[in-house]
């Protein structure tokens, strides 16, 4: 049995018991290198949008402002509700923060005050920025989500979402730089205002993180996370790194208390970092296919792997259940060029895909009108060339004896007459 001990001093198995701990109904578990699904429940359940609206709104928000703009609240900003949780920072109208300050209160309060203020920064009012929040969901592919509100409130009852729209909300999240700095933060601090409200320092409310409320469950290899309740239970996206691998946990429901959840993320991380290993498949340059040429000196050209190609497998995977596909041409035309893509390796274990490659050409190959007889020559037997050869020699050589004897005939004849006109003169 492998162990594995956490940053708290909690030993965690690395077995088959860790997803029997699960109590989430619905989970996830990808490799964020490959996005390769290394487990999934449940996933295709419609669920609420909720907390997780907030992703949305800051990528907008980081995508249109510099993180020093200066935002203004205004009086629309501090009605949440009827709830304290939506505005912890106590926020007013009429203070300015820059977009880093709602940023951070967002993302490590949860806070729906910032939200608001940065939809309406952004739009002018919060049904503007819906459309969107919505537009932008459809270019990331996200086709079964549904936003309805910039903080996730959901008065229509029409807001929806997958575990999978919500893993490609997160994998894109995490490609800007400023949201995975501020959602790796542990503590940030507001400023202090003329009418009175004094500097403050806040923590996190992401607990795999910082030990604001459960300190048990802070997770050594956790780089980022965001959570949502809902009456139906706590539900988290987490991100993971340990060495070059990087993972995404996404649990959803989970029906216990809120410390279950951070439970739940827990062991889909240390089954995913101990029962699976990243395995190189093809180093970069690696000879993998060669494709018949024409019109080219040589027969064929050489494709090689674009880059290294590494996929995760199961600790002690079965090498004939790895098995791989080439598309490619049936031929190619010269000239060929040095690094172009001209076919894919597709990798596939137990029938299921892997991770795909470009094969690009690994020299430079130019055209060449008589390249086809050379070809014809190269691909003859040596001993019937040479035969060929001989023969040929042979009759060349009769050729030009007969040759010779008809240019002396000729010779002959030639003197003949001119002796006979001689004579005749």
């Amino acid at each position: 049995m492998l162990l594995a001990v956490l940053s708290t001093g909690m030993t965690v198995s690395a077995t088959q018991t860790n997803l029997d701990a699960i109590t989430a109904p619905t989970y996830l578990l990808t490799d964020g290198n490959t996005d390769a699904i290394m487990l999934e429940q449940n996933c295709t359940t419609n669920l609420g949008v909720n907390n997780f609206a907030k992703i949305m709104t800051a990528i907008l928000a980081i995508e249109k402002f510099a993180p020093t703009d200066w935002l203004t609240f205004t009086e629309e900003t501090n009605v949440f509700y009827g709830n304290t949780f939506g505005n912890i920072a106590e926020t007013k109208a009429g203070q300015r923060f820059t977009v880093l300050n709602h940023l951070q209160n967002m993302l490590l309060l949860y806070s729906d005050a910032s939200a608001v203020a940065l939809a309406t920064a952004y739009s002018g009012n919060t049904q503007d920025f819906v459309a969107e929040m919505n537009q932008k969901a459809a270019l990331l592919g996200m086709q079964d989500t549904v936003f309805t509100s910039p903080d996730g409130h959901d008065e229509t009852g029409t807001a929806k979402t997958t575990v999978y729209d919500l893993y490609k909300l997160m994998r894109f999240a995490m490609n800007l730089p400023l949201f995975r700095e501020i959602t790796s933060t542990v503590r940030f601090t507001l400023p202090s205002f003329t009418d009175g409200t004094a500097e403050r320092t806040f923590t996190s409310r992401n607990h795999l993180l910082s030990k604001y409320t459960y300190s048990t469950y802070t997770y050594s290899a956790a780089i980022s996370g965001f959570i949502s309740y809902s009456t139906d239970g706590a539900s988290f996206i987490g991100v993971a790194r340990q060495g070059n691998r990087t993972l995404y946990a996404l649990v959803m429901n989970t029906p216990d208390d809120a410390q279950q959840v951070y439970k739940d993320v827990i062991n889909l991380f240390e089954h995913g970092f101990n029962s699976y290993s990243s395995v190189i498949l093809a180093k970069k340059g690696a000879f993998l296919y060669q494709i018949p040429l024409t019109g080219a000196l040589q027969a064929n050209a050489v494709l090689v792997a674009e880059k290294d190609v590494s996929a995760l497998l199961p600790n002690g995977y079965d090498e004939a259940r790895l098995t791989s596909q080439i598309t490619a041409p049936e031929k190619l035309k010269a000239p060929v060029k040095k690094n172009t893509p001209y076919a894919t390796i597709t990798y596939y274990y137990d029938e299921n895909p892997l991770v795909s490659c470009a094969l690009v050409a690994e020299k430079d190959i130019s055209f060449s009108p008589f390249g086809w007889i050379v070809r014809l020559f190269s691909r003859v037997n040596t001993l019937l060339l040479l035969t060929v050869l001989i023969l040929f020699l042979l009759w060349l050589s009769m050729h030009i004896k007969k040759q010779r004897k008809r240019e002396e005939l000729k010779r002959r004849k030639r003197e003949i007459l001119n002796q006979t006109d001689e004579r005749n003169s």
